[in-house]
């Protein structure tokens, strides 16, 4: 089985952490999501690193097939973690990653924010008032 330190170092180089804005279903106002993405084009390492997330922290994460228009390009496994189970995830490597430690923070700082207001986006005016 493979270590967190292992994980965090994969992290570090074909990982991505971002905050995205998302359209609702609706179509009429957006959120923000925080996504946590682990790529790469073997799907088995991939697998690997879900099930020893999965067994630390109980959360599976979804896999996802990248396609490339490029034929010869292969095809690329995204493991992605999004908002509250993207946390348990930072919570999980931050301390083992180097290179995207900070970028961690910032993106832990955030859903940290927004899970103390179940979620929902407030203006500045809003929040300057609580």
């Amino acid at each position: 089985m493979i270590s967190l330190e292992y994980i965090a170092g994969f992290f570090d180089a074909d990982g991505h952490v971002g905050i995205y804005k998302t359209i609702r279903k609706h179509g009429r106002s957006y959120h923000y999501q925080v996504r946590l993405t682990f790529i790469n084009t073997d799907k088995k390492i991939i697998e690997t690193i879900q099930e020893k997330i999965k067994n630390d922290i109980n959360i599976k994460g979804n896999i996802i097939i990248d396609k490339k228009p490029n034929p010869k390009h292969r095809e690329a496994y995204q493991l992605i973690y999004t908002n509250k189970t993207a946390l348990k995830v930072i919570y999980l490597i931050q301390e083992f990653t180097i290179l995207k430690k900070e970028r961690l923070e910032i993106v832990k700082q955030f859903q940290e924010h927004k899970n103390q207001y179940n979620g929902r986006s407030y203006g500045r005016n809003k929040l300057s008032s609580q």
